[in-house]
């Protein structure tokens, strides 16, 4: 199920528009589920905590910010273990990576 951040993302963790945000998502993301091409090329900072997810328990997800416009964009993003099963799990399904 797609899980909500309990605070804004931190910054460089993912490239975000000059909009408002009202709310955050999060989902993991399998290896099969995008372009390998893709697998490696994001940031390495986690966007809950800040810090490096570079040889750390880290798990691959998108990051779905929800502007005050209504756009989603998905991210992708490494993010540590501990850091995604704090945040809260909706009773929203994972929305599809692109």
């Amino acid at each position: 199920m797609l899980r909500l951040l309990t605070s804004p993302p931190k910054p460089g963790s993912y490239y975000g528009l000059d909009i408002p945000v009202v709310r955050v998502g999060i989902a993991e993301v399998r290896r099969d589920q995008i372009n390998v091409a893709f697998w490696d090329n994001r940031p390495i900072d986690c966007p809950i905590c800040g810090q490096t997810t570079r040889d750390k328990e880290r798990v691959s997800a998108s990051l779905y910010p929800e502007y005050s416009n209504g756009v989603v964009i998905g991210h992708l993003v490494w993010v540590h273990s501990p850091c995604f099963e704090a945040c809260p799990e909706t009773d929203e399904p994972d929305p599809v990576p692109w």
